[in-house]
């Protein structure tokens, strides 16, 4: 579980099985968590609630996830502290050189994978980590 204040996550992805079930993990993990469909929909989120991580899919219909971290940083700002993606698809990393540098988790991964690279990415080690699975 996270130190301190609690994080929030917010997970984009077009697929709602994929969306539901990094949710429950998050949750479990201790973060507070919001979910979105698109890009669209997580812009308006961010820029409306502050957020510790965007943890967005690569490939989406409409905005994809390379796009939505562009406009993210640059549309929400401050609100959004910091971005990282999980994706299969490898392949697109090469082309997007504004990805360079953003933590990827791979899919398919399992809940510990998962949780050990969010506890990377914002520094929630320690004694971090312990899921509450109900």
């Amino acid at each position: 579980m996270p130190t301190g204040p609690s994080r929030t996550v917010l997970v984009v992805d077009d697929e709602a099985a994929v969306r539901s079930m990094v949710a429950k993990i998050l949750a479990a993990g201790g973060y507070d968590v919001l979910t979105s469909a698109n890009g669209a929909d997580a812009l308006r989120m961010a820029a409306e609630k502050s957020v510790d991580l965007l943890l967005t899919d690569l490939t989406m219909p409409g905005m994809n996830g390379v796009e939505l971290i562009t406009r993210a940083r640059a549309e929400a700002g401050a609100n959004v502290r910091r971005v990282m993606v999980m994706s299969g698809f490898f392949g697109v990393l090469r082309h997007a050189p504004e990805l360079d540098g953003v933590p990827l988790v791979s899919k398919p991964f399992t809940a510990r994978d998962l949780l050990d690279k969010i506890q990377d990415v914002l520094g929630d080690r320690g004694d971090a980590g312990q899921m509450r699975l109900a």
